[in-house]
């Protein structure tokens, strides 16, 4: 029995995210700043047993929640690594590996973006796609400040600084944007 009655706020699908990015059985993926998983366990679902999905978190306690999803899910593609993506090289993956690379509620919580969209640069094989996906600068009751976020137009910026090229917008809820790019 739920004894809350205020109605919770759905703040995003995450297989419909997934869907717009086209992913294809036997991708492979790189979630940075993967969380407690919340793409990472859908994306391990779509590249199939032939894929790939590496789980990057700087939290020795997520990597373990990530480590408990693949046990219960029996995900055996996912490999999580613990990594500060604010250092170079830290995810220690192979440059040129990776198809898609997701950056999902981390730009307002890391400090060197440069350091962060650079890694994502680096391990992308050519034409593969970075999914930017963060706050709306918005006021809502939930989710980080409002001076934390990280405006969609200023994301955009950091990325094609980077040498990205911007693809398309996909639909990523009420509370959030979401843009594709290009290596």
């Amino acid at each position: 029995m739920d004894l809350d009655p205020r109605p919770t706020p759905k703040l995003f699908n995450q297989k419909d995210i997934i869907d717009q990015l086209m992913i294809a059985e036997g991708a492979s993926i790189a979630d940075l700043g993967c969380g407690t998983g919340f793409l990472t366990f859908e994306a391990a679902k779509r590249t199939g047993d032939d894929g790939k999905v590496f789980a990057v978190d700087v939290q020795p306690s997520i990597i373990s929640v990530i480590q408990s999803g693949i046990k219960t899910y029996g995900l055996r593609n996912i490999k999580p690594i613990l990594a500060d993506l604010e250092v170079p090289g830290s995810t220690k993956i192979k440059s040129d590996l990776i198809d898609h690379v997701f950056l999902a509620t981390i730009l307002y919580q890391v400090k060197n973006h440069k350091n962060v969209i650079s890694e994502a640069m680096r391990i992308l094989v050519k034409d593969g796609k970075l999914l930017i996906f963060d706050w709306k600068k918005k006021n809502v009751p939930f989710g980080p400040s409002i001076k934390m976020r990280i405006a969609k137009d200023e994301a955009k910026k950091l990325v094609e600084i980077e040498g990205f090229k911007y693809i398309k917008d996909i639909n990523a809820g009420d509370y959030h944007y979401g843009m594709v790019f290009e290596k």
